[in-house]
């Protein structure tokens, strides 16, 4: 399996499994836990956190899928050319 599908593959399941745990137990810590004002806040740190920590997840899969396109969809790079051929050739 290669590094793209590798990457979507594990932030897929990371936001499926996110999800389900937010849907099925968010809403009753929030109700048994956010009477406190210091509580209500340390709940939304704690899903802030998680919601930044996701996203930096698809930025990472997304910014690896830029590279392998950028390095794989191109026949060649810069430093695989020779000089030689390139000598007086208009640019």
């Amino acid at each position: 399996m290669g590094h793209r599908t590798r990457d979507f593959t594990i932030s897929v399941l990371i936001t499926i499994l996110d999800s389900v745990v937010v849907s099925h137990y968010g809403a009753g810590i929030w109700q048994v836990w956010s009477a406190d004002p210091w509580i209500r806040m340390a709940l939304l740190l704690i899903a802030g956190t998680g919601s930044f920590s996701l996203a930096d997840i698809w930025a990472h899969a997304f910014r690896n899928l830029r590279v392998t396109v950028r390095t794989e969809g191109v026949g060649l790079s810069a430093g695989m050319l020779s000089s030689d051929g390139m000598e007086g050739e208009d640019v």
